[in-house]
């Protein structure tokens, strides 16, 4: 799937409106790139002359006829050394690079183009720490601890986690986190090693409604099919309106709110759940960025608690799923 993408989008860490996006064709028009993944495995030797490997070195290449800006920002980011994140849409796929370098490309072969690569190591495992944008903010970054793949490619985006729930949950306060769901002001989430479920409970008496989401996929692709399942082993209102499970993109609106459009589906009772959304449908929201999922609680004490969940890259909205609610988010929710 990584060489067959057609089109990727660039942005540096914490300005999450800041975006270049390069399509896959070369026919001398402005913003065409040729793009190129390759793969270099590093071992080291250990005893008894035997070689281990250990991390990877990754290369994304890009080729860009640009007649315009998107070279510009380009060179201002590596000049400034601006780590930055990378999403590809590819033929069945989405393609992931996140808290990356950039760097200008010596050709030799003669086409006229501006290349420059994104470069970087990782170990052959998830790694922690990988710098990602808090959903709902429109500049400020924070450090994910979960377990998560730096670079990535596939048509599920959960797997980018660490899922086992044995090993792979923090530890925020009282609290445990996992599939990369953010700490959220009046939530607690907690996380059952024995059963393998997790609990994401509403731990807060104010009034309206109470969000958890996800950790957010750079998606700025508004023609990218997103379905989400989760299978719910135990549900409970709280007394209020039903818990609500869903996908949120986040954008600007009118060039300067920070909103964001869910498609919904009401957990009422156990078993499996399934919402499906795509991002054309969002007419009036310009320049979205961000892809998440999220739950809202409308009662104190109301909770879902779930034991596999899953986030898709899909080719069509499955029957019977295109009439699910849509709702805007306003601000930081």
């Amino acid at each position: 799937m990584i060489t067959l993408l057609k089109k990727i989008a660039i942005r540096p860490m914490g300005e999450p409106f800041n975006i270049v996006e390069l399509v896959n064709i070369m026919e001398g028009v402005d913003g065409a790139a040729a793009f190129g993944y390759s793969l270099e495995t590093i071992a080291i030797q250990v005893e008894d002359n035997q070689k281990q490997q250990y991390k990877h070195t990754h290369t994304f290449d890009v080729r860009v006829i640009d007649e315009s800006g998107d070279n510009v920002l380009i060179d201002a980011w590596i000049a400034d050394q601006k780590r930055v994140q990378i999403a590809g849409e590819g033929v069945d796929g989405l393609f992931f690079m996140d808290n990356v370098l950039l760097t200008r490309n010596k050709q030799y072969d003669g086409i006229i183009a501006s290349a420059f690569l994104a470069t970087a190591d990782t170990l052959t495992w998830y790694t922690t720490g990988v710098q990602t944008l808090q959903p709902g903010n429109t500049a400020n970054t924070v450090t994910a601890t979960w377990e998560k793949q730096q670079i990535y490619a596939a048509t599920s985006l959960f797997d980018r986690f660490q899922k086992d729930v044995s090993v792979s949950y923090r530890t925020d306060g009282t609290n445990t986190y996992q599939h990369g769901w953010v700490n959220s002001t009046g939530i607690v989430s907690n996380v059952n090693t024995t059963a393998n479920t997790i609990k994401i409970e509403r731990d807060d008496p104010g009034v309206g409604t109470v969000y958890i989401n996800t950790d957010t996929f750079f998606m700025p692709f508004p023609d990218v099919i997103l379905t989400a399942t989760i299978n719910v082993v135990d549900v409970n209102n709280g007394g209020g309106d039903d818990p609500r499970f869903g996908i949120v993109w986040r954008g600007k609106k009118d060039g300067s709110s920070n909103v964001g459009y869910g498609r919904t589906v009401t957990v009422t009772t156990t078993g499996t759940k399934t919402v499906a959304y795509k991002g054309a449908t969002m007419s009036n929201l310009t320049n979205q960025r961000d892809v998440c999922l999220y739950m809202s609680f409308a009662a104190d004490d109301a909770y879902i608690e779930y034991d596999s969940i899953t986030f898709e890259v899909s080719q069509s909205i499955p029957s019977g799923l295109a009439s699910q609610s849509t709702e805007e988010l306003d601000g930081n929710k």
